[in-house]
């Protein structure tokens, strides 16, 4: 737009601006003299005057003079101050100023000496580096900003000249606003001698190649920087100077990397919003065109900078910032994806800053990007991770925590003790479904014995000092998996891993014993027997010298454990367990006689509360009366059977009706299936050992099991399996093998349990029906193995199902799976 105007003045056509000009024709006798005196006026009257109009006047008159007149000695002598004008001319806010002066610098630059093009050369690229411009004089009718650039103000009036600025700090009452005003103004009368220092690049990047080179390396960092600037008027000329000055974009930016990078990491933190944000685009630029293994030297100062302008004030410069984070994450996670030195400085690197500064961050995205950076650096790098396991892992537990919402903590101290219970095993259980529980899992698999010390000790600080409980039971779990992946490097440290897994026998919470008296139970696997019989003594001392009742049930849960996961070493330490068990089995039984004679009575009652129809009320009285059979070994099976068999024979429901009751048989339906659930645990309890009711029910209840298990939701298909270990844990047809074989009962029910654990097995996204199921399975196989025409029938119905839990991506029910596997094909069947 600016070109016209320019083209006509320098034809010296001056009648646009005709009403910003004087009269500068005076009678002369000489046109040197004339040329002396227009001269003189536009040098040193008309250029510094601050009304526009007459500066843009001005800028055009000398151009044109410049052009018509270059070789007149007047303008020979009077070239410097020319150029001075021109310089000054280019920090004007008006692009038809900004085009001429830098014409006129153009012209000037032809006809100087060597010398004063240096110096014209070294302005520019001051004013471009820094945006230095000269001082000018302010009047009450200088125009500080644009029309519209800060609104109206409140009478409707403008707000550009310094009069009309000066007036609304009166008004307002708040006289210290006018420097405010003026800090603003100086601010965009820098970026607007920047913006001219660009036109007047344009001009002689031509002509001054070879003065310019010296200048390069200060230049270039700043250019690319300023490419990126957020306001077009800046971006624009930036980039025409950048293609005028480079020919080769990719080489050289290639041979400028590091002063850019070090311009740009600099100016991360600038007090100026802009430059923060031009920054973060030129950086994300930055990282498309190179690769991150350029800025190895620096990459930790880049992410731990960036996380600090991710918080900026401003939201635009936030959003660059995200933008920015993402970008240098792919880069860093791509060059990962290798295995040479690169891979493992970028790691050594990268990892300890994303561990330390990312996930501990309080910026709720910074934890985001870096978790999410975390995990894929580990799935790209692989075995590369094994030296960073000893802080990789502690840190990934604690950020379990991290990612857990407050609100769930607040809610469960405020709950009493059984629903705070039920809360955090939800809690527990959700933990073990995240991301990181996924990455944990997939680290843990490059476990060796180099790496195992470190690891252990941030495990042990896990597990003692940490206050989540979703980080504890990760911990807990981490031990678990170990002691199936990696048991010989882990039993120079069980130890270590006892002691801290004991000392939290005693914690407060019940889900944190719990899920530490099951790491007991399986770590028991790698430890020494003075360990263990240790480990006994200290449950035994507990036991008797201790009143609360949550230790006394810490060290029953704990032998329960070691009981189920390690029932060969629990048997070698009988003379220590046993005595133990014997005494609490029978603590507290006071007023025994009188508790038989009201057993029967109390089965009576509850036998007809559990008869009645109310499903809610229904729901209870069936789990009152099959824990009571439970707890006293009462065979009352039949009537539980009649009881449960109508629920667990209807067939799907049709569609409910549409409108008013919609709501209502939403509510109906939720009972019936929580109804039907606990209708299968109540026959799991209520499962007699008299062997006269098994023959007479087994095939029926295995055969409603298999039936309803791809019919029921997930909760009662776990429910199914519970059942099933019931039914098959005091069964006569095992306790009586090989003698039993020739039941014709055998046949069917192996069928049925062998379609259950076959579905179950199968369901991939479902990680605790699918590890229960195996658990079941394998202490079904323990009994069965005796048999080896038995396993041979197992083998055919269940090779399949367990070969693809096999392939499972949870190392400990591959661990299960492989257990199951080997039971099946007869290895060393022998051997115990």
């Amino acid at each position: 737009m600016a070109e016209k105007p320019v083209e006509e003045a320098e034809a010296m056509d001056t009648t646009e601006s005709s009403d910003a000009t004087v009269d500068m024709s005076p009678d002369q006798d000489s046109d040197n003299d004339t040329l002396t005196w227009l001269l003189g006026e536009l040098l040193d009257k008309y250029v510094s005057q601050t009304q526009p109009s007459v500066r843009q006047a001005s800028c055009i008159w000398l151009l044109a003079l410049l052009k018509k007149c270059r070789t007149k000695p007047i303008i020979q002598k009077r070239l410097i101050r020319i150029q001075s004008a021109f310089m000054n001319l280019l920090g004007d806010n008006n692009d038809l100023v900004q085009d001429a002066a830098s014409k006129g610098l153009g012209v000037v630059y032809e006809c100087c000496s060597e010398a004063t093009r240096q110096s014209m050369v070294q302005g520019l690229v001051q004013t471009l580096t820094e945006g230095k411009r000269t001082i000018q004089n302010v009047t009450h009718d200088t125009k500080i900003f644009q029309d519209g650039e800060l609104g109206r103000a409140p009478s409707g009036g403008q707000l550009s000249t310094y009069r009309e600025l000066c007036s609304l700090a009166t008004d307002l009452n708040q006289p210290d606003l006018i420097y405010k005003f003026m800090n603003l103004a100086n601010h965009n009368s820098v970026w607007n001698s920047k913006k001219g220092a660009a036109f007047g690049f344009s001009t002689l990047a031509s002509q001054a190649g070879t003065q310019l080179e010296p200048y390069l390396p200060q230049i270039i960092p700043k250019l690319y920087r300023y490419q990126h600037d957020p306001t077009p008027k800046i971006q624009q000329p930036m980039a025409a100077i950048w293609n005028a000055l480079v020919t080769d974009t990719a080489k050289t930016i290639e041979k400028y990397f590091d002063p850019i990078l070090c311009d740009l990491i600099n100016n991360l933190t600038h007090s100026t919003w802009r430059v923060r944000e031009s920054s973060c685009h030129a950086l994300s630029d930055l990282f498309r065109r190179q690769s991150a293994v350029n800025a190895l030297h620096r990459i930790n100062e880049i992410w731990t900078t960036l996380f600090r302008v991710r918080d900026d004030i401003k939201e635009s410069v936030r959003a660059a910032a995200e933008k920015t984070l993402q970008i240098l994450s792919k880069s860093c996670i791509k060059v990962c994806e290798g295995t040479g030195e690169e891979s493992q400085k970028m790691l050594k690197e990268v990892l300890p800053t994303l561990l330390t500064s990312g996930i501990t961050s309080s910026v709720a995205e910074v934890r985001s990007v870096s978790l999410q950076t975390v995990s894929k650096l580990c799935r790209s790098g692989g075995s590369l991770v094994k030296p960073h396991l000893g802080t990789l892992v502690p840190a990934l537990l604690e950020a379990l925590s991290g990612l857990e919402s407050q609100a769930l903590s607040y809610t469960s101290v405020r709950l009493n003790d059984e629903d705070r219970e039920k809360l955090d095993m939800a809690r527990v259980s959700a933990a073990r479904s995240t991301p990181m529980m996924d990455t944990l899992n997939y680290v843990l698999q490059f476990v060796d014995e180099e790496s195992m010390e470190k690891l252990v000790s941030g495990l042990i600080d896990v597990l003692k000092s940490s206050v989540g409980l979703a980080s504890r039971a990760g911990a807990a779990h981490v031990v678990e998996t170990l002691t199936h992946t990696c048991p010989r490097p882990l039993e120079k440290y069980t130890g270590k891993l006892l002691a801290a897994l004991v000392n939290g026998l005693s914690d407060r919470n019940a889900v944190v014993r719990k899920v530490y008296a099951n790491a007991i139970g399986n770590l028991v696997k790698t430890a020494k027997a003075s360990s263990v019989e240790k480990l006994l003594t200290k449950l035994q001392t507990w036991y008797l010298e201790k009143e609360e009742d949550s230790v006394r049930m810490s060290g029953a849960l704990t032998m329960r454990s070691m009981h189920a996961q390690n029932n060969d070493i629990m048997k070698q330490h009988a003379c220590q367990a046993m005595p133990l068990a014997f005494f609490a089995m029978h603590a507290e039984k006071t007023l025994e006689d009188r508790d038989e004679l009201l057993v029967e009575e109390v089965v009576k009652v509850l036998t007809r509360e559990a008869s009645k129809e109310r499903m809610e009320y229904k729901i209870h009285a069936i789990k009152a009366l099959t824990t009571v059979l439970d707890t006293y070994q009462i065979d009352r099976f039949e009537e539980v059977f009649d009881i449960c068999l109508p629920y667990l024979r209807q067939k799907d429901k049709e569609d409910h009706e549409d409108g008013e009751e919609e709501e209502r048989n939403k509510k109906e339906e939720s009972l019936h299936w929580d109804l039907i659930d606990e209708m299968v645990h109540s026959l799991g309890r209520a499962w007699p050992a008299e062997k006269e009711t098994q023959e007479k029910y087994s095939e029926r209840v295995v055969e409603m099991l298999n039936n309803s298990v791809s019919r029921v939701p997930r909760k009662t298909q776990l429910s199914i399996v519970g059942a099933l270990k019931h039914f098959w844990g005091t069964h006569f047809l095992l306790s009586e093998l090989p003698s039993s074989l020739g039941s014709p009962l055998f046949d069917p029910l192996l069928h049925h349990s062998c379609r259950i654990f076959n579905y179950c097995l199968g369901v991939a996204k479902f990680y605790s029906l699918r590890r229960e199921s195996l658990v079941v399975l394998n202490d079904f196989l323990v009994k069965v193995k005796v048999s080896e025409t038995l396993v041979v029938k197992l083998r055919l119905e269940l090779l399949s199902g367990v070969e693809e839990a096999r392939r499972d991506a949870q190392p400990d029910v591959q661990a299960l799976a492989a257990s199951a596997h080997k039971i099946l094909l007869m290895e060393n069947t022998g051997s115990k």
